[in-house]
């Protein structure tokens, strides 16, 4: 076990009031310390799983960003700003977003908030002005955040289950089925 690169967290319920006293592990007989936060390939994980450290890096992250771009949205046009946004704001919004799938709307609300400020930049429009939002993130054909989670994780089953129909065709196990759709045909 490498002490500068191995990390360990202690994974408890939220109901459970007092904190866990293990602060050391064993682990291939060496002693390490836990960590309250885990961070790795990008995300950060609490020992609750309740993700606010990885949205509140993330929403930091974004903002910071979201404000450069602001002061130079005047002299870009609306489709280098989409662009800009997309690779420095939304992309960090929607990397590994499946591990947040399922955490309350409360917890997601602040990649929301940065979703909406990044929409407003790139289409102009100012925090008071009464347009809807929903409105506008289907002019930039963006999906809203929660939605966003849903469809990447239904793509990666569907391929999944492409994968396997696929592989069970190349050995001659596979039987049609009844009815066939023809939008849910893996495609080949």
């Amino acid at each position: 076990m490498n002490d500068n690169k191995s990390q360990a967290i202690v994974i408890r319920s939220p109901s459970l009031r007092t904190p866990t006293s293990l602060s050391r592990v064993s682990i291939s007989g060496q002693l390490g310390d836990t960590l309250p936060v885990l961070r790795d390939l990008g995300f950060t994980i609490d020992t609750n799983l309740s993700m606010t450290s990885q949205v509140a890096n993330v929403g930091r992250s974004a903002y910071y960003h979201l404000s450069r771009i602001a002061k130079i949205r005047h002299s870009v046009s609306t489709t280098v700003c989409k662009s800009v946004i997309h690779g420095l704001v939304t992309s960090r919004i929607h990397y590994g977003n499946a591990i947040l799938f399922g955490i309350s709307d409360r917890h997601l609300h602040p990649l929301e908030m940065v979703q909406r400020s990044a929409a407003r930049i790139v289409m102009q429009i100012q925090r008071g002005d009464r347009q809807s939002m929903t409105t506008i993130l289907r002019q930039l054909h963006w999906l809203p955040v929660r939605n966003r989670i849903e469809y990447k994780l239904l793509v990666l089953v569907h391929k999944a289950a492409c994968i396997r129909w696929h592989a069970r065709v190349s050995r001659g196990t596979a039987t049609p089925a009844r009815t066939s759709l023809r939008s849910a045909r893996c495609q080949e």
